[in-house]
């Protein structure tokens, strides 16, 4: 009797402490499922699991080889955190053993989290180690993905219930955690401090006297937002603010570099910012501007200034630094697409996209397939020159000129067709004046001067045609890619946007837009921008052309290029012949125009004009563009270039003018851009 009582006693002491315990293992169990597990597995699984790799002899993966002896020491030893080796390793006690490996000290918080389990007796509910095929599940990037997309950072934005008290919401926060951590607001301001920090704040600038004097004087309500609402609508606040973003995008005038080259129109760029800050433009449409403003169905369009504003965002992927002369093509496309990548990502999203480019990212939420796709979008793009002004711009005067042309060109015929005997008497029997003239490479007349020095060395007139006439179609590169702008077919490769291409026949021509010359030039069988007005643009992004090149040092290296013309004249690569260099007539070097067709080509001038007085020379070029030069090699004009804007002697598709002339500010718009 008395051992049944004591066993029913012990019994019923069991039952009620039960409940105490199992709640108290159930919170352990918690605790380590919650927060030792997933770092265990994310930082520690991958080097010290039983199945392939116990690095140090330390397996952490179970629960019998948690608590085992290792190389230098037991990893834990329940209720005694001061003996665990793993809170010292974790804590950077140990010089050599700092873990992880993979990456910075743990947060002070997690590391208390560890010293709270083993100090409640490591609580560990892993009988066995996982299978091999469980541990790689278990490290994964798909699992380590689905566990860092819930931080609270990845997590939609929540509108947040409200602490009480009175004034703006944002300050009901700030007292709320001031009141946590035992602290009191500072005092108010005084009126003149206040609006030194608002000024400062927002454009800048300090407060003029005659705005302090104001301010102090307003003692009516709402002064203070008053002066919020005038500095928010001063054109400093913009200037102010764009800073700060073209900060974070890096902006620069040029890429950088012992050769610095200059990135053509970056103040657009920079203008359009201070614009954009200035309207008040949402955050979510400048992001949509920055990432693919040039294919925007619905583009921000600027009535005064005449511009497409969503088309101008795209500029900030011109912003990379270039090395100068790299000798591998490739690698320099590769390092200026991750360096875009990774300024656009710390922009847009505050994090470094770029670590992924090796591996998976270390910390963040972003995958190497993640990299890779958006490489792939930024490598398929193209830099270039981009027509940023509207369509109903770009028509400007474009009836008119049309008209206006036509009366230049009867003019013409009524100048031209008496002169006949005098240009073929000119020709026949030319003088020292006019030898000299047709000396140069880059004459109207040099045709003839080579032809002269051939018929002067004995060679009948077919031979030395025939020699003249395959010097000019003469490509001597071995790697020749050519197009024919005047086919549907040999226009498909090509992108191009802007309203000036015109196909035109032979003998047709264009009137210069300034100086004593009345026409640029007459042009052979072609395509051109500027027959109407060298105001009309069309800018023409090639094909891209891969390949590969042996350079000087022996060495084989990938070469890509493309080539974009800006040029106020671009003609078709299938000419043969030599085409003229200058526009005045052969015949007579200072011809006596007719009041006529002086009269005409005045009004095609005036017509011509824009409207606008504050936009640049956006190609580059003079205003007097000459004649392209002879067709040459694409491959053969900057095997060392990647993306890259083709110069005036580059290209079997040629530009067209002379030395950069930044004089004439009345030609359209036209931002650098890339083309999405």
């Amino acid at each position: 009797m008395i051992y049944r009582s004591h066993t029913t006693a012990l019994l019923t002491l069991a039952a009620l402490a039960t409940p105490a315990a199992a709640a108290q293992d159930a919170a352990h169990l918690e605790h380590f499922e919650a927060r030792i597990r997933p770092v265990l597995i994310e930082h520690c699984y991958a080097c010290h699991n039983s199945a392939d790799d116990a690095r140090g002899g330390l397996a952490l993966d179970d629960r019998e080889g948690i608590r085992l002896e290792s190389d230098s020491g037991t990893a834990v030893v329940p209720g005694k955190p001061e003996e665990s080796l793993l809170l010292k390793v974790m804590r950077h006690e140990l010089d050599g053993l700092e873990m992880p490996e993979d990456g910075g000290k743990l947060d002070d918080a997690v590391i208390a989290d560890f010293e709270e389990w083993i100090r409640d007796g490591a609580v560990d509910p892993r009988d066995s180690p996982p299978s091999g095929e469980e541990l790689t599940a278990l490290t994964s990037w798909e699992a380590k993905l689905e566990q860092r997309k819930q931080w609270w950072s990845l997590q939609p934005i929540q509108a947040p219930a409200l602490p009480a008290g009175a004034g703006h919401p944002v300050d009901h926060f700030i007292r709320r955690a001031q009141s946590e951590q035992g602290l009191a607001p500072a005092p108010p301001a005084d009126r003149r401090t206040l609006i030194r920090r608002l000024s400062y704040a927002l454009t800048g600038l300090p407060p003029t006297t005659e705005e302090l004097a104001s301010f102090l004087l307003d003692e009516g309500e709402g002064a203070f937002e008053r002066v919020v609402d005038r500095l928010l609508a001063s054109p400093r606040y913009g200037e102010r603010w764009a800073r700060h973003w073209m900060d974070l995008v890096r902006y620069a005038d040029s890429h950088g570099s012992e050769g610095d080259p200059s990135i053509p129109n970056a103040f657009e760029y920079r203008d359009y910012l201070i614009r954009a800050f200035n309207e008040d433009v949402p955050y979510d449409q400048l992001a949509r501007e920055h990432v693919a403003g040039d294919l925007l169905t619905d583009p921000r369009i600027n009535e005064e200034e005449g511009i497409n504003e969503s088309a101008i965002g795209t500029a900030h992927w011109r912003l990379v630094f270039h090395g100068f002369a790299p000798t591998d093509a490739l690698d320099e496309k590769v390092r200026f697409t991750d360096d875009a990548i990774n300024v656009f990502s710390k922009t847009f999203l505050a994090q470094t996209v770029s670590c992924a480019r090796c591996h998976d990212h270390k910390f963040d939420a972003v995958s190497q397939a993640d990299y890779y796709a958006l490489f792939g979008i930024l490598a398929s793009t193209r830099p270039g020159m981009q027509d940023v002004n509207t369509e109903e711009r770009q028509e400007h005067n474009k009836a008119d000129l049309a008209g206006l042309k036509e009366e230049v060109r009867q003019a013409m015929v009524e100048l031209w067709s008496g002169r006949t005997a005098e240009l073929a008497q000119a020709l026949a029997e030319p003088s020292d004046a006019l030898k000299e003239e047709a000396k140069p490479e880059g004459s109207a007349l040099h045709l003839f001067h080579a032809l002269d020095e051939r018929l002067a060395g004995g060679a009948d007139f077919a031979d030395a045609w025939a020699g003249v006439s395959g010097e000019a179609g003469d490509d001597s590169a071995k790697d020749v890619r050519r197009w024919d702008l005047t086919t549907e077919e040999g226009r498909s490769e090509w992108y191009s946007t802007g309203n000036g291409l015109t196909e035109a026949g032979a003998g047709e021509f264009a009137v210069a837009p300034e100086g004593e010359d009345v026409l640029t030039g007459i042009y052979p069988a072609g395509v051109y921008t500027h027959l109407l007005s060298s105001r009309h643009r069309r800018v023409l992004h090639s094909a891209r052309v891969v390949g590969s090149a042996c350079w000087p040092d022996g060495q084989v290296r990938h070469v890509e290029l493309s080539l974009d013309v800006y040029s106020p004249c671009v003609h078709s690569s299938h000419d043969v012949l030599p085409t003229p260099r200058h526009s005045r007539a052969a015949a007579s070097p200072a011809p006596a125009y007719s009041a006529k067709l002086r009269q005409a080509a005045i009004a095609s001038r005036s017509a011509a004009a824009s409207p606008r007085s504050a936009t640049t020379n956006s190609t580059g070029f003079s205003s007097q563009p000459r004649l392209p030069p002879r067709p040459r090699s694409l491959v053969s004009s900057r095997m060392s270039g990647t993306k890259s804007a083709a110069r005036n002697d580059s290209s079997s598709l040629s530009t067209a003018g002379e030395q950069p002339n930044t004089s004439h500010r009345n030609y359209p718009r036209i931002a650098s851009t890339v083309r999405v």
